[in-house]
């Protein structure tokens, strides 16, 4: 049976994917659009069974429905919608609708039912009840048309207010529930760190994040106090241990002891690993432990920051925790309640889908690895190995049930939404839940019952917070124009017109060489032989902040020019500013850099631009008059005819690529960088080491870049190896990943990031 999954929600599709093809005769295909839906279907000449979603732009599911039964009069249809539909009993008549969040049971049902039958089943099908709201008409007078043109995914209240005019607006803007924070979907590959994770939220949110305990600014955690707690009498409390004071013994791991300690260069609480002396013949493995824990980047599990030797012993730091395990927590018979027990279910399920859409293998779930800080947040331990370790979905999913359960009152919820869905997390197959993506859409649907309006405001504490830093940029600020002023009376003093030139020109050059691809084969990935049908030309070095700010100022004096260059699945009203541009490009374009001010990052105009996503490189391209280079022709420049494993050849370059061989997570006034001479991005053609058959600059380091493949119709492909990539397995462990093969799969469009940039292609050679 071939099956057609069509939403412009990305993460339904997601959720409902694996759930179709646990049944292994069934052909499924996925769209995020009408109009790819009807390529699809025209491609494969036709489809049994479409399962579409209703409320859909520009193209709505019933009038998808129309136009394939125009051609495929036999295809049976499905509808799946958040909205009540029985003002539309036309439009519904004969059609299966399915209630979002849709259960697996219930869409496996429905395409049985229609596959033992030769018409469609007679009436809609109801299976979770949801406010009663229509989905939006756009009409031009008060009466309702039978078309009804459905705008994309509308937010709408619980207890929507009903408007007294019976005109009903096209895009409604009410909102479901607060928005706190978006999730991002990086592909994360840090070495070791020295401060923690500062996740980049992406612009445009599919879903509403829900906290109780909203961090509007970073909160200061507590540090650990030495108190007669400490275990076993260490003699170690109190003294320094490198740049840690040993404050009190936590326990015992794994590895040996765990010290509460204080990192006194920064005066950061921190939780200390130690390796025990029994086992320092396990050295090898037990930094290899910390490297996979430090490739963890992800707001909702702790941090790695910092791993190696002092006074004589092996070490790793992680974020400190004010608070204690659900393990701890069943031992004391405290009890969490309903709302905790929820965010505690989405909070897992966002880091254990984290772990595993980036295929980083990672230690079983248990009580001890989920932790309550002090403010009632969840937070989930660090689970990454070295080791080969994948445990299944569907095996997490019910020990989380399991361990949510035993810490409620009674091992049961309050909420029957809540309990409900517990028991499903502990059932098997189709019957349970198949993905972290369709336990999570249960988690969003249930979050208005349990997680009350008022548990995002924020504390007087959280206020104070705000206060406290808002003094500090300002004294901040003071001290920085007291400081310019000195320092521009200095250079007046020495005369300094020539000193201003030396130390504050952008000094960017011209760096728009295209460089010619010929056609013929070439060895893609691990040995297939493909080939390019005819030459293109390809950007020598990546874009950078100099060329991008031209795009800029050119959308800035024309306006109406922006949809020209915009992809079609670009959401609309979307900027192409890049996050923090005008901090960045302020010290690019200043100079700066020769004083290392930007962070302790030297930036100027030469280095290349990031913080863009898919969009925003895509936008670029078409204003140049180019496009971005598909997968296949960014490989083929990068390996050049011969397959080389590195742009440069078959062996490894620390020296002249810009690789993660001295990368730090936030570089600090004494970070010296010892390999290529950059801890982040460099100029692009800073390092020309970095050079492929062809002439291409940067291919294997530097910054990710951007492709226009698409994977599964979902993700474009990045390609590329950058300044924060390290090898994670295999002979070469620990060294930077810059093999021209590197590529990531399911990038969402929408993520960027300080590693992220692109280069642009052409099929017409320069000048012409």
């Amino acid at each position: 049976m071939k099956i057609l999954l069509v939403d412009d929600d990305t993460s339904i599709i997601q959720a409902l994917l694996p759930v179709l093809k646990s049944e292994p005769s069934w052909d499924v295909r996925v769209a995020t659009s009408g109009g790819k839906a009807l390529e699809n279907i025209a491609s494969s000449g036709g489809v049994d069974v479409v399962v579409s979603d209703v409320v859909m732009d520009p193209m709505d599911g019933f009038t998808l429905r129309d136009q394939i039964k125009t051609k495929y009069p036999g295809t049976r249809i499905i509808f799946i919608t958040g909205y009540d539909l029985s003002d539309y009993p036309e439009q519904t008549k004969g059609h299966i609708v399915l209630m979002k969040p849709v259960q697996s049971g219930d869409l496996l049902s429905a395409i049985a039912a229609l596959g033992e039958t030769t018409t469609p089943a007679p009436a809609p099908v109801a299976v979770v009840a949801t406010p009663k709201v229509a989905p939006p008409v756009a009409v031009a007078t008060p009466t309702v048309t039978a078309q009804p043109t459905v705008t994309a995914q509308p937010t709408v209240t619980a207890q929507p207010t009903v408007a007294a005019q019976p005109t009903v607006t096209a895009q409604p803007t009410v909102a479901a529930q607060p928005t706190v924070t978006a999730q991002p979907t990086v592909t994360a590959h840090p070495v070791v760190l020295a401060q923690p994770a500062v996740v980049a939220s992406p612009r445009v949110t599919a879903q509403p994040m829900v906290s109780a305990q909203p961090q509007a600014v970073a909160q200061p955690v507590a540090a650990p106090v030495a108190t007669p707690m400490s275990i076993g009498g260490d003699d170690m409390i109190g003294k320094m241990f490198g740049n840690y004071r040993l404050i009190r013994k936590l326990g015992a791991g794994e590895w040996g002891p765990v010290y509460g300690a204080v990192q006194t260069n920064m005066n950061r609480p921190v939780t200390l690993q130690l390796l025990g002396e029994s086992r320092s013949a396990d050295k090898s493995q037990f930094l290899a432990e910390a490297s996979a824990k430090a490739n963890v980047q992800h707001q909702h599990i702790l941090s790695v920051y910092e791993a190696g030797e002092a006074n004589g012993r092996t070490f790793y730091t992680r974020e400190f925790i004010e608070g204690e395990h659900l393990a701890e927590y069943h031992r004391k018979s405290r009890p969490i309640n309903d709302m905790t027990a929820l965010r505690t279910i989405r909070i897992v399920a966002e880091g254990l889908s984290y772990l595993n859409q980036n295929k980083l293998s990672h230690l079983p779930l248990d009580a001890s690895a989920v932790y309550i800080d002090s403010q009632g947040n969840p937070r989930l331990g660090n689970l990454a190995t070295s080791r080969d370790s994948h445990p299944a979905n569907q095996d997490e999913i019910r020990k989380l049930s399991q361990i949510v359960l035993q810490a409620l009152p009674g091992s049961r919820a309050e909420e029957p939404g809540l309990q409900s869905m517990l028991a499903q997390m502990q059932k098997e197959g189709s019957a349970g839940y198949l993905s972290w993506g369709a336990l999570l859409q249960a988690v969003r649907a249930l979050e208005p019952k349990v997680i009350p309006a008022d548990a995002i405001k924020l504390t007087a504490q959280d206020q104070a917070a705000i206060r406290a830093v808002e003094l500090a940029k300002k004294a901040q600020k003071r001290q920085i124009v007291i400081s310019l002023v000195m320092f521009f009376a200095f250079l007046w003093l020495v005369g300094g017109f020539l000193a201003w030139k030396f130390l504050f020109s952008s000094d960017e050059r011209s760096l728009d060489d295209m460089i010619e691809i010929p056609a013929g084969p070439f060895v893609f990935q691990d040995g297939k032989k493909m080939s390019t049908d005819k030459p293109f030309w390809i950007s020598k070095y990546e874009v950078t902040m100099g060329q991008y700010v031209k795009f800029l100022k050119h959308l800035e004096q024309n306006p109406g020019d922006a949809v020209k260059y915009d992809h079609p699945k670009q959401p609309k009203g979307k900027s192409h500013v890049p996050k923090d541009w005008k901090v960045w490009y302020g010290r690019a374009s200043s100079g700066l850099k020769k004083f290392r001010v930007a962070r302790f990052v030297p930036v100027d105009l030469n280095c290349p631009v990031f913080n863009v996503d898919f969009w925003d490189a895509y936008a670029y391209a078409q204003w140049r008059g180019h496009r971005l280079p598909t997968e296949i022709e960014w490989e083929k420049a990068a390996r050049g005819p011969d397959g080389r494993k590195f742009p440069w050849g078959n062996a490894m370059e620390l020296k002249g690529v810009n690789t993660a061989a001295d990368y730090e997570k936030i570089p600090g006034p004494n970070s010296k960088p010892s390999s290529d001479g950059y801890t982040w991005f460099c100029p692009v053609d800073a390092l020309s080491k970095d050079k492929s058959a062809y002439g291409a600059i940067g291919m294997g380091g530097n910054v990710y870049e951007w492709t226009d493949t698409w994977e599964k119709d979902m993700f474009p492909v990045v390609r590329g190896g950058s300044f924060m990539s390290v090898f994670k397995d295999g002979p070469d462990q620990g060294k930077p990943d810059v093999t021209a093969t590197k590529r990531a799969p399911d990038v969402d469009p929408e993520i960027f990031d300080f590693f992220i940039g692109f280069r642009t292609a052409s099929d017409i050679r320069p000048g012409k």
